[in-house]
């Protein structure tokens, strides 16, 4: 079994590895865990985990697991890193991290634009969660106006998340629970259905299935 460190912006992508990335690597033969990033650490030793990234920052964080896995990779959003360039994309800013890591055993990934991008693959897995017609449809009427869930821009208004949240707040009357309502989603809609929409995201998975070869 290859051993997959992955490390990740928060706890929504650690359920989502745990619940639903392992069980498709293991047939692979391929064992991810994830590790969230520490965001701050204090002079007493106190460690702060998941927040917005920075290129150092995750570096500080992947080269331990460099030296406990088999292989490493990412799962951060764009939107999430705080230093950014002006319109850096999200493959300039996997390149930053491949240069600032130089492992060959490194493979950086970098969401396009947040992680909830992903929930707007398949807007039928709402209906099926949550029995409500109302959301599924609300959601593709957001995913009909991109040309892929990976195109939902990110600004404060209009990214992924913010969207969820008013969505939710009009169809559900309460907020979006990006730990449980993203898993639920997620598990729901499948891998199949998210990979067909996703092209970046799907790209990263046919890599990390790969690593069994290797």
């Amino acid at each position: 079994m290859i051993e997959l460190g992955i490390s990740v912006e928060g706890q929504t992508e650690q359920e989502f590895v745990r619940k639903v990335l392992a069980p498709h690597l293991w047939n692979f033969g391929i064992d991810p865990r994830a590790s969230i990033v520490n965001t701050r650490i204090d002079a007493d030793g106190t460690r702060y985990k998941g927040g917005s990234v920075s290129v150092e920052r995750a570096a500080r964080n992947i080269r331990p697991l460099l030296g406990s896995f088999d292989w490493t990779t990412t799962f951060y959003d764009l939107y999430g890193f705080d230093d950014r360039r002006t319109d850096e994309s999200a493959d300039e800013l996997e390149a930053r991290l491949s240069d600032r890591l130089n492992n060959r055993r490194f493979i950086a990934y970098v969401q396009q634009y947040e992680f909830e991008a992903l929930l707007f693959a398949s807007p039928d897995a709402a209906e099926r969660v949550f029995a409500s017609t109302a959301l599924r449809d609300a959601l593709f009427g957001v995913s009909e106006g991109f040309a892929t869930p990976e195109h939902i821009n990110d600004s404060r208004e209009t990214s992924p998340s913010h969207r969820l949240e008013a969505i939710f707040a009009i169809h559900l009357r309460r907020g979006y629970d990006k730990v449980v309502d993203g898993r639920l989603l997620l598990e729901s809609a499948g891998l199949p259905a998210v990979r067909t929409r996703c092209p970046r995201f799907n790209a990263w998975l046919t890599r990390l299935e790969s690593l069994a070869g290797t």
